[in-house]
């Protein structure tokens, strides 16, 4: 936004910027200018592998503060990273795939990153172990990883121009909240499972230390340098049905085979009818939920609940703990 209070000091080459390119700008790297190349040429760019965090805010003039800013987040450094849209006004639930920082400083290296897997259901690591491949290896990972990067990213750019005619159709803060959430949650599921993918696809070719071809993820189409199965960004953001996972899926397990039929036992002797349930206990149950922390310890997380009558048991269980002693104490003394 150009004013008289902060003038533009240079005249732009280049107007018409789509979210795409300004998104690709952090990661630039200068591979196609001769003598700026930054893999061979020594210069340092935009796109540095010493970035470790890229914000883009999309701000569009006009419309309610509310819903004016989609926050394009990249939670690895640019060059091989993915934006996420957030409605960042809004949200007030943020996705169980961003997980705590409790993985070990030397992930990093390039050997644990190949041979050690990162936290599971966790898209910081994996978008953090694409890159450290991908620097570590530009000419037989780098080239292919970031055109699939890039397909997805547009995808996720395209699909969110669905989900944003739905923001702005919103009325009430309420809806618009709702809708923050899930969308910022469907965004960031979608792009963990590609990229989950994508990454144990890096790892086996790594592993196998054959590099005599450069690697090709299964999912690019290399004719059209499209995913060859889209998202399901907006769908699952849109979708009516309320109920939403509140952690992030497991992989399936494969089938155990059958087992042989057992064969069949002598039924047993009907039981007597059961007790009555006893009278006089309420049903109502107090919940309190606790704020998660950045800690491996044994403390509740948010979304652990609690019984009210079992703290009410545990208060009174130490209060008679405590009087008990004090009276010890008070026999002691006298004596």
């Amino acid at each position: 936004m150009v004013s008289e209070i902060q003038p533009l000091f240079f005249k732009p080459g280049k107007s018409g910027w789509s979210t795409f390119e300004l998104i690709r700008a952090f990661g630039n790297r200068g591979e196609n200018v001769p003598g700026l190349n930054a893999n061979t040429d020594g210069v340092y760019c935009i796109g540095s592998e010493r970035n470790t965090e890229i914000n883009l805010f999309q701000i569009r003039r006009g419309y309610d503060p509310e819903v004016a800013t989609i926050q394009w987040e990249m939670l690895s450094r640019a060059a091989y990273s993915v934006a996420i849209p957030l409605y960042s006004a809004l949200i007030t639930e943020v996705s169980p795939y961003f997980s705590d920082q409790t993985v070990s400083f030397d992930h990093c290296k390039q050997t644990d990153v190949v041979y050690n897997e990162e936290p599971e259901n966790s898209i910081n690591y994996v978008l953090m172990d694409i890159s450290s491949l991908c620097f570590e290896n530009p000419d037989t990972l780098g080239i292919s990883v970031r055109a699939y990067l890039d397909a997805l990213q547009n995808e996720l750019i395209e699909q969110n121009k669905e989900v944003d005619a739905a923001m702005l159709a919103e009325t009430t803060t309420e809806g618009r909240t709702a809708l923050a959430n899930k969308a910022g949650k469907a965004a960031t599921e979608n792009t963990y499972k590609k990229c989950k993918a994508l990454l144990q696809e890096m790892r086996a070719y790594q592993k196998a230390e054959n590099f005599d071809q450069p690697f090709t993820p299964s999912d690019l189409d290399t004719e059209t340098n499209g995913l060859k199965v889209s998202i399901t960004y907006a769908k699952d953001a849109l979708a009516t049905d309320p109920v939403t996972p509140d952690q992030p899926g497991t992989p399936e397990q494969p089938a155990k085979p059958e087992q042989p039929a057992k064969p069949e036992q002598p039924a047993k002797p009907e039981q007597p009818a059961a007790k009555p349930e006893k009278p006089g206990k309420s049903d109502t149950t107090t919940t309190v939920t606790t704020n998660k922390t950045n800690t491996k310890g044994g403390l509740p997380t948010t979304g652990d609940r609690f019984d009210g009558r079992m703290v009410a048991a545990f208060a009174i269980a130490g209060v008679a703990v405590i009087s008990a002693g004090g009276y010890f104490l008070y026999r002691r003394n006298k004596e």
